[in-house]
């Protein structure tokens, strides 16, 4: 056999391979052995019909590729009426269904009335739909930077949204779990003028992080368990991880007690007047009399993992040693009770 047919043949065994580990990563972490993505209706650029309550999915094009966003319109949607947005960003790792399976956000929208958005990170490997990241801010743990604008993204998610809907452009809200939370506080940070507060969970970031503090006062809610080992509660290395879901952003991180009081502080909240309150192992402190009318919340959860509490687990999850979920509470109702006291003025 020539040389040639030999390095074509070493080319393809290398692709029927890479093919091969795609298929069990897409079973063992991508899709975690549960398959949970929605069945969508794929909006066209040119949809010009009113939309009804529903799934639904959006392709943008930004910065020459081809990204998507998903939407979940109420029950009891009406295209006539004016309706908050709640942004929910999936963890690192993750993709859109996967957080609306993980929060249970939907149901809250349901009954409460608000439209739920869930943006698409962007790809760091063949798939294009999963195994997302988001540019938060950070270095990757090799120094590196993150090249996405992910600010941008949402930007334009935003300005789409608004152009399919009648959004409520004062009451636009992110939370999001992990790399989607570190991501809020990027938000909260460079998109304060779009949004008007932001809920953590699993991943906390201070005033004094890696980017500047925002340019206005804003509403801050944390929810943070005391055993999750990628977002450690009393602060230090993450610990937390195995294989291609290990923690990538290998940044030392502050206790969360210290990063709501940093924020709280930097509300210019009555640090020595929070309110403090017990459901079983869930614990909320609230710092109120604040400026601007800002508050800042944190949720502790005795028991709670990387997990999003009162929310589910995909299998892979449960492999990847994230830890318990806190079931006390569930965090997409006190999040939308946060968000329900705050609007853009």
């Amino acid at each position: 056999m020539s040389k040639g047919k030999i390095t074509a043949l070493f080319a393809i065994l290398a692709l029927v391979g890479a093919s091969a580990r795609c298929m069990a990563i897409d079973t063992k972490i991508g899709l975690g052995g549960k398959d949970v993505r929605k069945d969508l209706t794929w909006i066209g650029a040119d949809a010009r019909q009113p939309l009804g309550a529903g799934e639904y999915g959006r392709k943008l094009q930004f910065r020459s590729q081809e990204r998507f966003y998903e939407i979940h319109l109420p029950t009891n949607y009406d295209p006539s009426r004016t309706y908050p947005v709640v942004l929910v960003l999936h963890g690192g790792g993750g993709y859109p269904s996967g957080a609306a399976y993980q929060t249970g956000m939907d149901a809250v929208a349901d009954r409460e009335g608000f439209v739920v958005a869930y943006p698409a990170g962007y790809s760091t490997a063949l798939f294009k739909d999963r195994l997302l990241v988001w540019n938060d801010g950070r270095r990757f743990e090799d120094g590196s930077e993150v090249k996405d604008d992910s600010v941008g993204f949402i930007s334009l998610v935003l300005d789409d949204l608004s152009a399919l809907i009648k959004l409520d452009a004062n009451r636009v809200y992110c939370t999001g779990m992990s790399n989607g939370a570190h991501m809020c506080y990027r938000l909260a940070r460079q998109l304060s003028h779009r949004i008007a507060a932001i809920a953590a969970v699993t991943g906390h970031e201070g005033v004094d992080g890696p980017l500047s503090p925002p340019p206005r006062k804003i509403p801050v809610m944390q929810v943070s368990g005391k055993k999750d080992t990628y977002a450690p509660y009393k602060g230090g290395m993450p610990s937390g991880g195995k294989g291609l879901l290990k923690n990538k952003f290998k940044a030392k991180m502050d206790p969360v007690v210290d990063v709501v009081e940093s924020w709280a502080k930097f509300n210019k909240c009555d640090i020595a007047g929070k309110a403090v309150r017990r459901i079983g192992s869930a614990e909320e402190t609230r710092y109120t009399s604040c400026a601007d009318g800002t508050e800042v919340v944190l949720w502790t959860l005795d028991d709670g993992g990387h997990t999003w509490p009162g929310g589910e687990r995909v299998p892979a999850e449960v492999r990847l040693g994230v830890g318990e979920v806190n079931q006390d509470i569930s965090a997409s109702e006190e999040i939308w009770k946060f968000f329900q006291r705050h609007r853009l003025k």
